[in-house]
């Protein structure tokens, strides 16, 4: 699989797809699946993890879970 202009620069506006996605399963279970993705996400400020592996939403984490 090859990542896309967006995967690679974040997308153009906003999360990509893979972004979204990781965010909702760390939501929903405290643990990321790619830890790569979730790096990102980190980065971005939207989520965040403590020295026991646990991660959660931040609150601008929060607001892009929230349909427009």
């Amino acid at each position: 699989m090859t990542a896309t202009k967006a995967d690679v620069r974040g997308g153009e506006r906003g999360l990509t797809d893979r972004e979204k996605e990781e965010l909702r399963n760390i939501a929903d279970t405290a643990k990321p699946r790619r830890d790569i993705v979730a790096g990102r996400l980190r980065a971005k400020g939207l989520v965040d993890r403590d020295s026991a592996g646990n991660w959660w939403l931040t609150d601008a984490g929060r607001r892009e879970l929230v349909p427009a």
